[in-house]
């Protein structure tokens, strides 16, 4: 009977190897060999199994559907760690906060694309993403915001926050500023709606602001402004502008708190705001433009010719916004009733500003922001190209400037509803963000264009979107911006895309 090291001896010989191991004292050889190769490619197998699994888990619609989403809980948390956090509330500041503020005394910023519009996208982001800690944090912005509140219900544009307190006042002017009361009534509003009507200490937040711009508008229904605005009030005169975005916000506000609160006061605010409005419109003073709106007013509603910054005329970006407002006012209340068709109507001024804005001589696809009230009687602007020697590019006087200012786009949406009715253009609309949603982003100074059906409705529509639009989000790839304001509305575009991605992940 052969030993059993004279088997591994023959064995190994076989093999061509005659070492035998330390560790077992047997002899190893080429058969081992081959039971290392085969362990070796098992392990391969393997690896290579475990690649094709990750790999269908990462196309799998659940995971690949993240990116923008991760990305906005990222910029949410540094939103977060920038907030000047007191027990009493959060606010922000639009540089940030200091590191030593003099006396403990923290100036914040209370105008929109400031803490109201911070408060606002960590809320609805919280929503998106499901995480209450964003929710809470907009909670405290309102709570921060409503300890600001003076005694007649404004909110400051710049209060200062103390360990104990907030407050401050705002520079005395002719017509005090209305945009840091509307923004914070606007987030109020915003939660308030959120809950379903059931939290009261909203409501009592939203009272006073609410109070105190309703005793801002005019017996007209005007919403005046001071010119210059930031002159003391002894050199300063009340006049009506549509060329700044204050008109068009007080009567989004009114709307949104008749929407979400049901005060009448505030719907009658918007029905005076807008026969003002209509009876603005320059009429047989122009022709071409008799269905537009000219820059500034007196109280009287007639157009100012004594104020030579304002020289009559159409303009383009106070028809914008006087045409914002009658189509928003239309989706969301319809046309008066018929107390006075024509002059209450608000569908057929729309209608009738669109298709004045269509005859206007364009420049390679843009307008004027300003025309002569005699529209074909408006000099060409000058070309701006550099010419002989000159390598500059000119530029032109303000009323001489062409752009696009949304306007094609806004006149498209005006024909669509006309087209399609109010029910199929609200349709269009809630497919990405509620009409209250979409209201208090625009008094937030997040939207600029909230009546815009620009989004895909369907989810089908989606991945051809972002195909067609990808230089609309190509900023969201470049480094997070330092000023507030540019923060919060990058967060909000940013709240977009996320919502597109998650709606591209439902198709096959």
């Amino acid at each position: 009977m052969q030993s059993e090291v004279g088997v591994q001896e023959r064995l190994a010989i076989q093999a061509g190897s005659g070492r035998r191991s330390r560790r077992t004292g047997l002899f190893e050889g080429r058969i081992s060999y081959r039971i290392r190769r085969t362990r070796c490619v098992a392990y391969g197998f393997r690896f290579r199994l475990v690649f094709v699994v990750l790999s269908i888990i990462a196309a799998c619609p659940v995971f690949a559907a993240t990116h923008y989403a991760d990305q906005l809980a990222r910029e949410c948390d540094e939103l977060i760690a920038l907030a000047v956090k007191r027990p009493y509330g959060w606010a922000w500041a639009e540089a940030g906060p200091q590191a030593k503020p003099k006396g403990g005394l923290q100036a914040v910023d209370f105008d929109p694309s400031g803490t109201a519009a911070a408060g606002f996208v960590l809320y609805w982001c919280g929503d998106f993403l499901d995480r209450p800690l964003y929710k809470q944090a907009a909670y405290n912005a309102a709570r921060g915001m409503a300890t600001a509140q003076q005694p007649t219900g404004q909110i400051p544009a710049n209060p200062l926050f103390s360990s104990t307190g907030a407050g401050g006042h705002d520079p005395s002017l002719l017509i005090a500023n209305r945009a840091a009361s509307r923004a914070a009534l606007a987030l109020y509003l915003s939660l308030f709606d959120d809950t379903g009507g059931k939290d009261e200490a909203l409501r009592r937040y939203a009272a006073g602001p609410l109070n105190w711009l309703l005793k801002q508008q005019g017996s007209s229904g005007a919403w005046p402004q001071g010119f210059p605005p930031t002159t003391a009030p002894k050199d300063a005169a009340r006049i009506i502008r549509l060329d700044t975005p204050d008109y068009r916000d007080s009567v989004f506000t009114m709307l949104l708190a008749y929407a979400v609160l049901g005060d009448i006061r505030a719907r009658l605010s918007v029905e005076h705001s807008i026969a003002l409005l209509t009876r603005m419109r320059l009429g047989s003073n122009s022709k071409m433009g008799e269905s537009l709106w000219a820059t500034a007013y007196g109280l009287d509603g007639y157009p100012s010719q004594q104020l030579p910054d304002f020289p009559p005329g159409v303009d383009m970006r106070a028809s914008r916004h006087a045409m914002q407002i009658l189509l928003t006012a239309y989706v969301m209340l319809d046309d008066p009733p018929p107390r006075d068709a024509e002059k209450n109507a608000w569908s057929k001024p729309l209608a009738d500003a669109a298709t004045a804005i269509g005859k206007l001589p364009t420049y390679e696809g843009k307008w004027l922001r300003r025309y002569d009230l005699d529209v074909a009687a408006t000099p060409a602007p000058p070309s701006t190209k550099p010419s002989g020697f000159n390598t500059q590019s000119l530029t032109n006087p303000p009323n001489q400037q062409t752009d696009a200012f949304g306007l094609a786009t806004l006149v498209e949406d005006a024909q669509n509803l006309a087209d399609s009715g109010r029910d199929r253009f609200k349709a269009a609309l809630v497919a990405n963000f509620t009409i209250h949603q979409r209201l208090a982003a625009a008094v937030c100074g997040l939207e600029d264009d909230p009546f815009n059906v620009e989004l895909p409705v369907r989810d089908e529509e989606v991945s051809p979107f972002l195909k067609d639009h990808a230089a609309k989000f190509a900023a969201l790839d470049q480094p997070s911006p330092a000023l507030l304001s540019d923060q919060v509305r990058r967060i909000y575009r940013l709240l977009i895309r996320a919502k597109l991605e998650r709606r591209a992940s439902h198709q096959p």
